[in-house]
C-alpha cells in the first residue's frame, strides 16, 4: 500500500506527536507498505521517514525543483519525484497514493487534505484519508466543515470523506495493517 502522509516540518513538537510519527513510520516499514510524503528532511515527515527506512519501507519523496535547490531534500528518500511546485506536487501524491494520512500540522498539511477531500468529493478520487486527530487537532476543522454544512453552504455530508482516528493503533486498524 502506498500512504501518502501530510504533517509538520516543523521541528519543535510535542514528544508524543512525534513518537506517533515514528510509530506510523514503524508501520509502515514492517508491514511492507511505501511512504510517500513532501520529501523533506525535517519535522515528522523527517521521523516518519526515519522509522519507516529502519524498518524496512519505502520512502518516496515528492520534491517541488526549488526545495531540492535549498537543500531541503531528505536523504532517506529511495526515490525522488522532483515536481514543480506545490501543486504539482498535490497532483502527483493524490494518483500515486492509496490512502492518505494527514498528521498535525499548518497550513501546508491544511491545504494537501483540502485539496485530497475536495477531489474526492468531485469523484476524481475514492481514496480514504485519514485525520489522525492528536491532542483533537482536526476538531477545529471538523465543527468549521459542520457549521457550512448547516449554514448551506456545503452540502451536507462534505466531511465524510475525512475520517478521525484518535490514535495510530485505530489508523492501523481502518487500514487493515
Amino acid at each position: 500500500m502506498i500512504v501518502a502522509l501530510f504533517c509538520s516540518s516543523s521541528d519543535t513538537l510535542p514528544s508524543d506527536v512525534v513518537a506517533a510519527a515514528a510509530e506510523l513510520g514503524q508501520r509502515i516499514g514492517r508491514g511492507g507498505h511505501t511512504l510517500l510524503y513532501g520529501g523533506v528532511n525535517k519535522g515528522l515527515m523527517e521521523v516518519t521517514a526515519q522509522h519507516v527506512k529502519a524498518n524496512g519501507g519505502h520512502v518516496v519523496g515528492v520534491v517541488p525543483r526549488y526545495m531540492i535547490d535549498r537543500g531541503f531534500a531528505s536523504t532517506l528518500l529511495d526515490k525522488c519525484v522532483p515536481c514543480a511546485d506545490l501543486a504539482e506536487r498535490k497532483s502527483l501524491m493524490m494518483k500515486l497514493a492509496d490512502a492518505f494520512v494527514a498528521m498535525p500540522g499548518g497550513v501546508g498539511t491544511l491545504d494537501e487534505l483540502i485539496s485530497v477531500a475536495a477531489a474526492s468529493q468531485a469523484g476524481e478520487h475514492g481514496k480514504p484519508l485519514y485525520l489522525l486527530n492528536l491532542h483533537h487537532f482536526w476538531d477545529g476543522l471538523v465543527k468549521l466543515l459542520g457549521a457550512a454544512e448547516a449554514g448551506g453552504y456545503a452540502r451536507e455530508g462534505s466531511d465524510e470523506r475525512m475520517m478521525l482516528v484518535p490514535s495510530v493503533t485505530t489508523l492501523a486498524d481502518a487500514l487493515d495493517w
